[in-house]
């Protein structure tokens, strides 16, 4: 498994706000693959003073999940969002300095969350 440098272009539209991302704002969109592909994926925009290490993180994770086995997404990528879906992910455009840097992963089904239902109440 390979991690892709994805062109802002290759981000299509935006679909569903995903709940459950605690730490940033994460969208499915339809994302352009650099095998010409067109997939619907999780984006995921961090909050400015921690994008990259965040994206760090998530590479590590992606990395080191595959290495040992665990279940990950297809594929993986790093892509700069450009400032058309900026409105999308709760980024203000005025207050931004350099390229705004997103995570993207095909979809793989149920993570680890839903598997053991971690975000939902536990009824009596």
């Amino acid at each position: 498994m390979s991690i892709v440098v994805l062109p802002d272009t290759s981000y299509i539209t935006s679909h569903e706000l995903i709940s459950g991302g605690q730490m940033g704002a994460t969208r499915k969109a339809s994302i352009e693959w650099d095998d010409g592909s067109i997939r619907k994926c999780y984006v995921k925009v961090y909050p400015k003073g921690e994008r990259i290490r965040k994206i760090f993180n998530e590479l590590t994770g992606f990395l080191l999940g595959n290495a040992i086995g665990i279940l990950q997404p297809d594929s993986a990528a790093i892509m700069p969002l450009n400032n058309f879906f900026f409105d999308d992910y709760g980024i203000d455009k005025n207050n931004e300095t350099s390229e705004v840097w997103a995570w993207v992963t095909s979809e793989c089904g149920d993570s680890v969350a839903g598997i053991f239902q971690l975000d939902k109440s536990i009824e009596s």
